[in-house]
């Protein structure tokens, strides 16, 4: 599981905004550790809406859970299945074109096509999976 510290900043029914205590990598200060553009990641503290199962005040401090596999299931939908659409429909796309000449055109377009319903499927998959939210469990 990956967890990390952070600070509860806003409540919106059952779920919570949080500040992660932890900026970048946790080498920021070290500059032997860190490559120069790297740091860039560095900058700013991130802000991750979780479930608040713990009933956790604004303010206060929790550790944030992501569950195991969730980081490979994301990955799958919001990368992998876009691509996968794109790379169908444009080969779909082609094998329909009138013409040698058109192919190009036509697998581009159903290429476009794909990706586009690829990434309005993932992120409706992503709009009804509350699950899929990393959990504050402790303080």
């Amino acid at each position: 599981m990956l967890e990390t510290r952070a600070t509860i900043v806003a409540l919106a029914g059952e779920e919570a905004l949080v500040v992660s205590n932890q900026v970048g990598c946790g080498q920021c200060e070290s500059t032997k550790n860190c490559a120069g553009s790297t740091r860039f990641f560095c900058s700013s503290k991130r802000h991750f809406r979780v479930r608040n199962m713990i009933g956790a005040a604004v303010g206060q401090e929790v550790k944030v859970i992501v569950a195991e596999g969730l980081l490979l299931r994301s990955t799958i939908i919001f990368y992998l299945l876009p691509l996968l659409l794109a790379l169908a429909c444009g080969g779909v796309a082609s094998y329909y074109a009138a013409s040698t000449i058109e192919r190009d055109g036509y697998a581009a377009l159903g290429a476009l096509l794909g990706l586009g319903a690829g990434l309005l499927v993932s992120k409706r998959i992503f709009l009804r999976s509350s699950q899929g939210l990393p959990v504050a469990v402790s303080f």
